[in-house]
């Protein structure tokens, strides 16, 4: 996740255009990880069997995590408890983009900051 302006949420959608930046990202840490495997291909990344995605599929994956990260933003911001479940879903779309799983402690910390 890209690190939030003062006054955004800490899951904010990538800004329009910004999805083609995301996937060149996703692409350099795919091939520095796995080598220059062909899309389609499964590897394991963290717990985790995912596929190395085209353009599209990663354009699915990334909407897909966005809406998560705008449902858990308003989860803490009503106060709600964040469940396990939601945490493994988080955790394994952020797999499917090849990042590092989200440290439940940081995004308490950036929710604060927007409290």
């Amino acid at each position: 996740m890209r690190r939030p302006a003062s006054d955004e949420s800490p899951f904010s959608e990538a800004p329009e255009g910004e999805s083609e930046h995301e996937f060149i990202g996703y692409e350099r840490r795919f091939v520095a990880r796995f080598d220059n495997k062909a899309a389609g291909t499964y590897v394991k990344f963290g717990r985790h069997l995912v596929q190395r995605l085209d353009r599209l599929a990663f354009g699915e994956r990334l909407a897909a995590y966005q809406v998560l990260c705008k449902e858990i933003d308003t989860m803490m911001a009503s106060g709600s408890t964040l469940s396990e479940r939601v945490m493994l879903d988080l955790e394994e779309a952020a797999s499917w983009l090849l990042l590092p799983s989200p440290n439940l402690f940081d995004l308490f910390n950036e929710a604060d900051d927007f409290a």
